[in-house]
């Protein structure tokens, strides 16, 4: 046993538990709001967040921040085993992992459909395939510290390993050519 891991019993308690509070956390948020939190007016800051209490064993927590410009990010807080074994998923062309991140997306946040839900799913799928690499200066993720899938983003035409690379996992709006190439929304 890793000195990391939890024993099979606790490990399910502090997931309840997580659960509850997590439920409880969101109820008191939405009834009565964060206290000493203001909502700002600008675009940066989101108008309203939604804790989705989704956990397994690649999603330690699942949070969506809702902007007044009618954008959102879907914020992924990735376990150490997706991030180990998110590559996996690129080498055995499977998607599994990135299946079921996708599906747990979509159970938290609706209205994912057509070409959103493209781009959505590439952003996962590629934050799964390179979430385990280092940073620059070693100090963290490429990725960063959690999978930010935002709306904003048009969906890749050919995605795949280059592409992903060549966009940032889709982050990078400027590169349109070659199989960068973007759908469009409308």
């Amino acid at each position: 046993m890793h000195t990391h891991t939890r024993r099979r019993g606790t490990r399910r308690a502090h997931t309840l538990l997580t659960r509850i509070a997590l439920a409880a956390g969101t109820i008191l948020l939405l009834l009565f709001g964060a206290p000493g939190i203001s909502q700002a007016d600008d675009e940066q800051s989101p108008h309203h967040i939604f804790g989705c209490s989704y956990s397994d064993d690649f999603i330690a927590s699942l949070t969506t921040y809702y902007y007044a410009d009618g954008s959102f990010k879907i914020s992924v807080e990735p376990t150490q085993y997706a991030r180990d074994n998110g590559w996996t998923d690129y080498a055995n062309r499977s998607r599994a992992m990135t299946n079921a991140i996708w599906h747990a997306t979509q159970s938290c946040v609706p209205g994912l459909y057509n070409a959103l839900a493209d781009s959505i799913y590439q952003q996962i799928e590629c934050h799964v395939w390179f979430g385990g690499l280092p940073n620059n200066n070693l100090r963290g993720y490429r990725t960063g510290d959690t999978w930010d899938f935002e709306s904003t983003h048009l969906p890749l035409v050919n995605p795949g390993l280059r592409s992903y690379v060549d966009t940032a996992c889709l982050s990078e709006d400027g590169v349109t050519e070659g199989n960068n190439q973007r759908f469009d929304f409308a």
